[in-house]
């Protein structure tokens, strides 16, 4: 699965120097602005091909949060354009980025996945705002 998460960091952002990543593969406690966290939701192994040799079909669901600075939203209790501004460019690109690499090819280790939706809501804190992608998709694995 971490393999998943690495190729998904890589291709929504490409340059560290820009904007940040964590490698945790986990939420942290703490969320740093102008950083991508992608996470696992959920794994399922599922029957697949009972070739030589034989496979299972794996699914996923991770998150891929973006975090911008929220420029003391909480403490003026007011919500800042720039920063929507910033947090829907940045789900907009995401969601072009993937639906380019759709499908398996170099560096993506996955035969489908996708964006099936995006949460406004899901990060609001004191110094932060972020907007999360919800990313699913499947693939194929050597079984054990």
């Amino acid at each position: 699965m971490l393999d998943i998460i690495d190729a998904i960091l890589e291709l929504l952002e490409p340059d560290p120097t820009v904007v940040g990543k964590d490698t945790t593969a986990e939420r942290p406690f703490d969320w740093a602005p102008n950083t991508l966290y992608v996470y696992p939701v959920l794994d399922i192994h599922a029957d697949g091909d009972m070739g030589d040799p034989p496979s299972i079909r794996e699914n996923f669901t991770v998150d891929a949060i973006y975090v911008a600075d929220g420029q003391g939203e909480e403490a003026t209790r007011t919500r800042s354009r720039d920063v929507s501004l910033e947090l829907d460019a940045k789900a907009h690109a995401y969601a072009d980025i993937l639906a380019a690499a759709r499908f398996r090819g170099p560096g993506r280790p996955w035969e489908d996945a996708r964006v099936t939706s995006v949460d406004w809501d899901r990060l609001r804190q004191i110094d932060v705002r972020g907007v999360a992608v919800r990313i699913t998709g499947w693939r194929y694995k050597e079984a054990a």
